[in-house]
C-alpha cells in the first residue's frame, strides 16, 4: 500500500511539474510573440533574444532536478530547494519588466534612454546565460 502510494505520489508530483514547465514555456513564446507584434518596423529583436534565451536558460536549469547531483539553491532568499513558482515569478517580472522598458523607449526621442534600455536586456541575458551554464556546470542536465 505505501508502495503504491509513493509512486502515485511520484507521478501527480511529475504530472504537475510537467504542466508549470508548459505553462513557464507558453508565457515565454507569449512574451516572444509580445516582442515581434510591435509596430515598429525597424525593431531590433536581438535584446529581445538575448533577454529571452539567457533567462530562460537560467530558469530551465534552476528547475530541474537530477538526482545524480543533488543540487541546492544558493540565493537565501529562495531557499535550499525552491518551487519551481518561486524561481519562475522573479524571472518572468525580470523579462516582462525589461521587455517593457524596451518597448516604452523605442518610441522616445532620447537615445540615451534605448541605449540605457537595450543595455539592460543585454546585461540581464548575459547574466542570466552565465547562470544557466554555471547550473548546468554545476549540476548537469
Amino acid at each position: 500500500m505505501l508502495k503504491h502510494t509513493i509512486a502515485r505520489r511520484a507521478l501527480t508530483t511529475s504530472r504537475a511539474t510537467s504542466s508549470v514547465r508548459k505553462t513557464i514555456s507558453a508565457v515565454f513564446v507569449g512574451l516572444l510573440v509580445l516582442c515581434l507584434a510591435s509596430p515598429s518596423a525597424a525593431l531590433d529583436l536581438k535584446p529581445y533574444a538575448v533577454l529571452l534565451v539567457g533567462q530562460s536558460s537560467d530558469l530551465l536549469t534552476t528547475i530541474h532536478e537530477n538526482p545524480a547531483h543533488p543540487c541546492v539553491e544558493t540565493n537565501a532568499l529562495l531557499g535550499p530547494h525552491p518551487s519551481i513558482l518561486k524561481v519562475a515569478i522573479p524571472k518572468l517580472a525580470i523579462i516582462g519588466g525589461i521587455a517593457l522598458l524596451m518597448r516604452f523607449t523605442e518610441t522616445r526621442e532620447s537615445k540615451a534612454a534605448r541605449v540605457i534600455a537595450k543595455s539592460t536586456a543585454y546585461l540581464a541575458g548575459a547574466v542570466g546565460a552565465k547562470d544557466g551554464l554555471h547550473n548546468y556546470r554545476t549540476c548537469g542536465w
